[in-house]
C-alpha cells in the first residue's frame, strides 16, 4: 500500500501532496490507516516527508495552500504525525519561508508557536523577516518584529553584487515597508527618559541597525557561517 501511495505525478508530487494542497486532513489520516503499523517510520518517510520536484514535503505544500483548511492540515501534520518544522527544499526553503512568501499570517505564527527557527537563512541568505518585507506582507513583519528575538531577525546581511555593500532588513523595509520602518524606530529603536513636570525628559535613539558598517560583515559571516553548517 505505501508504495501505492508513494506513486508522484509529472509534478513529483504524491496523493499525499495533494491532499494536503486541498486541505483534505481526512484523506490524509486514511492514508495512513491504510499502511501497516508495524513500522510508523516509514510510514512517516513514505507518506508525509516524501519530496516533489522541489524536495517540498507535505507541510512545504500545506504552507503554500492558498486552501482554508490549511491549518487543520498542519496541525495534523506537526501535532499528530510529529513532521520537522524546520524541513529543507531547495533553494533551502523551509516551511516558515515559505508561509511567509505567501503571506499566510496564520500559518506563520502557528509554525513559531511549535518551534520553527525565525533566523534560518535560504539560499539567497533572506531570514522570513526579510521575505515577508521584500513581499511586502506587512501584517507578517509586524508580527515577527514584535517577537522576543526581533535584534536576531534583524541582525542580517547579504552582499550586493558588483559592489562593497551590504543589504540588510532595516534597509529592506526602508525601501518596500517606510511606515513599518517608521514605526519601528519608534517603538524598537527609541527610548524615552523622564518627561513632562520632570527634570530630565530625553530620548535616547538605539543606533545599531544604522550606523552598522562596523557590523554588516560580521552579520553575513554568521550567516553564511550557519548555513554551510547545515549543508
Amino acid at each position: 500500500m505505501l508504495e501505492l501511495l508513494s506513486i508522484k505525478n509529472r509534478q513529483g508530487k504524491t496523493a499525499a501532496h495533494e491532499a494536503s494542497e486541498r486541505g483534505q486532513t481526512g484523506i490524509l489520516e486514511l492514508m495512513w490507516e491504510a499502511i501497516s503499523k508495524n513500522d510508523q517510520t516509514d510510514r512517516t518517510k513514505g507518506l508525509y516527508m516524501a519530496d516533489d520536484n522541489n524536495r517540498f514535503t507535505c507541510l512545504h505544500i500545506a504552507a503554500m495552500s492558498e486552501n482554508d483548511e490549511r491549518l487543520e492540515v498542519l496541525e495534523y501534520l506537526v501535532g499528530t504525525v510529529g513532521l520537522d518544522v524546520n524541513a529543507i527544499a531547495d533553494r533551502r526553503l523551509t516551511p516558515l519561508h515559505i508561509a511567509c512568501e505567501y503571506g499566510h499570517l496564520d500559518v506563520v505564527q502557528y509554525l513559531i508557536e511549535n518551534g520553527a527557527s525565525t533566523t534560518l537563512r535560504n539560499a539567497q541568505l533572506f531570514n522570513c523577516l526579510e521575505i515577508s518585507i521584500q513581499k511586502q506582507h506587512e501584517e507578517i513583519a509586524r508580527y515577527l518584529l514584535q517577537l522576543p528575538n526581533w535584534r536576531e531577525m534583524m541582525r542580517n546581511a547579504q552582499p550586493i553584487d558588483a559592489t562593497d555593500a551590504y543589504d540588510t532588513p532595516m534597509r529592506k523595509l526602508i525601501r518596500y515597508m517606510p511606515d513599518v520602518a517608521f514605526w519601528m524606530i519608534e517603538e524598537k529603536l527609541t527610548r524615552k527618559v523622564g518627561g513632562e513636570g520632570q527634570k530630565v525628559s530625553q530620548e535616547i535613539y538605539d543606533y545599531e541597525f544604522y550606523e552598522d558598517m562596523y557590523t554588516v560583515k560580521e552579520w553575513y559571516k554568521q550567516g553564511f557561517h550557519k548555513m554551510t553548517l547545515l549543508l
